[in-house]
């Protein structure tokens, strides 16, 4: 995770699945209990493999982001993460 004044970037690489997704949430929930109405830069140019769950948590995340004023927005997404995204009408996240 690298902050800067009003943005944070995670690197999300791997598998973001069931198992892994917890994590997730958890640095998520962090970076939206310190500040109000930040950007979030997920960076998913190394993820492998995403599932619904793994998705719920990034949309879920978009969805608090925005009720405090803020913005999620992912880069790079990988292959895979891009087609899910695509998939599922969230092309807007792709920055």
């Amino acid at each position: 995770m690298r902050r800067q004044p009003g943005e944070v970037v995670l690197v999300v690489g791997g598998d973001l699945d069931l198992a892994t997704a917890p994590l997730l949430a958890t640095t998520l929930a962090d970076v939206l209990g310190g500040e109000s109405g930040p950007r979030v830069v997920l960076d998913l140019a190394d993820l492998d493999f995403i599932d619904a769950v793994g998705l719920g948590h990034i949309i879920g995340a978009r969805r608090r982001l925005s009720d405090r004023g803020g913005t999620l927005v992912v880069r790079q997404p990988s292959p895979p993460a891009r087609r899910l995204l695509e998939l599922c009408e969230l092309g807007d996240l792709v920055r």
